[in-house]
């Protein structure tokens, strides 16, 4: 499997994504399988940050609608920040 996005058999997205906005530590384009503690689906990906989780959703793209599939490039799946949760005690 390359570092492309994918699901997996349960259809949490794994692979890389572009992540929008947030703390600039885990911002740009990020290997889903590198972040340690995160929960990540379809709707949304949950990151542990520091003392807290950074949210994230997907933004439809133009890739995502299959127009990048035409010109044979792999498009990232772009996630943008929603907010922050803090861990509770």
């Amino acid at each position: 499997m390359g570092d492309t996005l994918s699901t997996d058999s349960s259809g949490s997205i794994r692979g890389l994504v572009r992540l929008e906005g947030g703390p600039a530590q885990i911002c740009g384009t990020v290997n889903l399988r590198d972040l340690g503690h995160a929960l990540i689906s379809q709707e949304k990906i949950k990151i542990r940050h520091l003392d807290g989780y950074e949210h994230y959703e997907p933004v439809v793209t133009a890739g995502a609608l299959g127009e990048s599939e035409a010109s044979g490039e792999s498009a990232l799946s772009v996630f943008r920040w929603s907010g922050r949760t803090k861990i509770a005690e």
